[in-house]
């Protein structure tokens, strides 16, 4: 059941977030649908990772709003991509995304989002490292905004990451 729920988890996030850039790039669909498909990917990681990974009752507002501010997040990395270049965009997306992990880790636990530790809990760093070095590592082989095999190299490093993150998360 454990592998089940890894492998979905990692497909729902996977699928939303590619084919959100795709849509942000102009290559499929519009931005806004490609944002809703994003939030789409993130509440169906979310939802996988509370009926398979999770043993506690979890109020679904708030597995909800994981999904929502996640689905910002990576807005925003893209707008400070597209502005500023990658390194600061991965130093935004590291710190942010420690800050979403503590929550969710919170949150997963049963714990309210923003007590102790907060904004960041070490538990969280080695799951969100490799989250960040993948998404940096994509969105640095896909910025030509074009298909290509670099960019298809560029997803499967984010796909592969993407499960390395969860099976750590899992642990």
């Amino acid at each position: 059941m454990k592998i089940l729920g890894i492998t979905l988890q990692t497909i729902s996030e996977f699928i939303g977030l590619v084919i959100w850039l795709a849509a942000e790039s102009g290559l499929i669909l519009d931005p806004i649908t490609g944002r809703i498909i994003l939030m789409a990917g993130f509440l169906a990681e979310h939802f996988v990772a509370y009926f398979f990974l999770i043993s506690k009752d979890l109020p679904k507002m708030l597995l909800m709003a994981v999904s929502v501010s996640e689905t910002i997040l990576w807005i925003v990395w893209l707008i400070i991509f597209n502005v500023v270049g990658i390194i600061p965009t991965t130093i935004f997306l590291l710190i942010s995304m420690l800050v979403q992990h503590t929550i969710e880790s919170h949150v997963f636990g049963g714990r309210a989002p923003f007590t102790p530790p907060f904004p960041i809990d070490s538990d969280v760093l080695p799951h969100t490292i490799v989250e960040v070095v993948g998404a940096t590592a994509w969105i640095y082989l896909v910025q030509s905004g074009t298909i290509s095999v670099v960019g298809v190299i560029g997803a499967v490093i984010l796909l592969v990451l993407l499960a390395v993150e969860h099976i750590i998360q899992s642990k």
